[in-house]
């Protein structure tokens, strides 16, 4: 990828505001998918993300590459336990319930 476009793309997310910031977010999952692949094939792999906050990455990964994604959030902002996306299996699970082996209930 050319640093250059990549920079100016990421420049002009930013002057977008709000709307911006998800489209980087987005931009970024695309780019961060492609550098992995040069490891891996993810195509129908289980994927486990720390930290993901609303579970972004791993719904791109869900729609894109047909992952099981699994976004494990210590400080889920909604307060939930576990958030099953009606549109994919994308599951975001509080790691003091991951912890003791219980499963998450869906919202």
């Amino acid at each position: 990828m050319n640093i250059l476009r990549h920079y100016q793309k990421l420049i002009s997310f930013a002057l977008r505001g709000n709307i911006g910031f998800y489209e980087a977010r987005e931009y970024l999952a695309d780019v961060l998918i492609l550098e992995l692949e040069e490891f891996i094939d993810l195509k129908g792999k289980k994927v486990l993300d720390i930290g993901g906050e609303r579970g972004e990455f791993c719904k791109i990964l869900k729609d894109q590459r047909n992952c099981t994604a699994i976004n494990l959030e210590p400080q889920t902002k909604i307060g939930a336990v576990g958030v099953f996306s009606p549109s994919c299996t994308v599951k975001t699970v509080s790691p003091r319930y991951a912890r003791c082996g219980l499963k998450p209930r869906s919202m």
